[in-house]
């Protein structure tokens, strides 16, 4: 029952919310050890206008994308893991 909850989550809100946050990454940075790529944080407010989900929705799609090591707490803000 909670994979299904989980299923049904993931596939109606959280991957509005993982997309917009995969997005907000730079562009190959040269440097001296090869190239890098940041992952640029986002407050949930700018999160939930990206989305178009309330900020309520957003809270509760980031605490399930942490639990499943998508997005990762920056302080007050949240960015994608790169590399996962």
């Amino acid at each position: 029952m909670f994979e299904t909850y989980e299923w049904y989550m993931d596939r109606l809100f959280d991957h509005r919310v993982r997309e917009f946050l995969d997005k907000q990454v730079t562009a190959e940075l040269p440097t001296q050890h090869g190239p890098r790529i940041y992952a640029i944080p986002k407050s949930i407010s700018e999160i939930s206008e990206g989305a178009r989900l309330s900020p309520r929705r957003v809270n509760g799609c980031l605490r399930r994308l942490k639990r499943k090591k998508s997005v990762q707490e920056d302080g007050d803000n949240w960015r994608a893991v790169i590399g996962k």
